[in-house]
């Protein structure tokens, strides 16, 4: 997100010109601009590699930047922009950055060996940012305090393990991490989370 837009503690939320909160479909359009933009520059990287113009390992650490970057960024928004961010949450970030790193091998492996790289393969990269947006989102409201957690569906192609979550709320931890089901990085499903004296309301 981009100044001069300042965090609100209290709220949770970003406020923007006149102190107004920003919307919560603004900042997730702001995140998936993130997206779509490192989305473009791996699938650039990896059509330069195809095309026998940049080696293995120049398009491996050329993706883990993008990846390290772009992964970070995404964390950084949900959590409320990098003056909230402390070494617990840098150290939370590297470890969804890890796993990503680890799935990369794999990707520049099946390469090594002679099997088609896929430029689509290399979006779905970062599209797995999405869920470490709401992941960190949601880590977040469990640090504060959420008690009840709920699986929310935002497409209607969802996949089957989608569609058979626990309908309703669920207490804390019940639930699955996002990106876990058939449709991994391409999931745009959210959890929602409440606290003890809202769901008691």
């Amino acid at each position: 997100m981009a100044e001069p837009l300042r965090w609100d503690p209290g709220a949770q939320r970003f406020r923007g010109d006149g102190g107004r909160f920003v919307t919560e479909t603004a900042v997730r359009g702001a995140v998936e601009d993130l997206i779509t933009q490192a989305s473009d520059r791996l699938a650039g990287l990896t059509d330069r590699l195809k095309a026998g113009q940049i080696t293995l390992p120049d398009w491996q650490s050329g993706m883990r930047s993008e990846l390290k970057s772009l992964h970070s960024a995404t964390a950084t928004t949900a959590h409320g922009g990098k003056a909230q961010m402390a070494p617990a949450d840098y150290g939370w970030v590297s470890g969804r950055v890890r796993n990503e790193y680890n799935y990369l091998t794999g990707f520049a492996l099946d390469n090594a060996q002679g099997k088609p790289i896929s430029t689509g393969r290399a979006r779905q990269y970062a599209a797995a940012a999405r869920q470490t947006f709401e992941e960190m989102l949601r880590r977040d409201a469990r640090l504060r305090g959420a008690a009840f957690e709920k699986w929310v569906r935002r497409a209607s192609e969802s996949c089957p393990g989608c569609a058979n979550q626990p309908k309703g709320w669920q207490p804390v931890g019940t639930l699955p991490r996002l990106g876990s089901q058939p449709c991994r990085a391409n999931c745009r499903c959210v959890i929602q989370t409440r606290t003890v004296a809202q769901e008691a309301a």
